[in-house]
């Protein structure tokens, strides 16, 4: 009776083992992130500005936004960042819900070569305000920190 009951826990064991060895449980696979048409509006301006082609922003800009974006301040925007160095990458960091609005924040990192010294590096944060009033992505406001 006393080998008997020490078999006991090894044989539930195996049973144990036998029934449920082979039962996997997996989370199910994460759920695609519904498309944001305001960062994609976002997207395309911050790749203007950082390509210095000024085509694709008129139909972005809502009209209070088109009448201080014009191609002569565009212009002077993109020769600012110039001045910065050479581009090196552009980073999405967050989007920030506000109450009307959504804010986008991209990190824009610049350096400027110095011989027998390491690049001297500039980062600034850009900021989008993007809206959408009538069902069209709108950009209302940009800024440079």
């Amino acid at each position: 009776m006393g080998k008997k009951l020490r078999l006991l826990p090894v044989l539930l064991g195996a049973v144990l083992i036998a029934l449920f060895g082979g039962c996997r449980t997996s989370a199910p696979p994460p759920a695609a992130a519904p498309p944001d048409p305001g960062r994609e509006c976002a997207e395309r301006l911050v790749r203007a500005l950082t390509t210095d082609d000024y085509r694709p922003v008129p139909p972005l800009l809502a009209p209070t936004a088109a009448e201080t974006l014009t191609p002569e301040n565009f212009a002077a925007l993109t020769a600012q960042l110039r001045k910065l160095g050479e581009l090196r990458s552009v980073e999405f960091v967050t989007r920030l819900e506000l109450p009307v609005f959504r804010a986008y924040v991209w990190k824009l990192r610049f350096e400027t070569e110095r011989p027998g010294q390491s690049p001297r590096v500039h980062e600034k944060l850009l900021h989008l305000i993007v809206g959408n009033p009538d069902a069209r992505c709108q950009v209302f406001g940009l800024s440079l920190q």
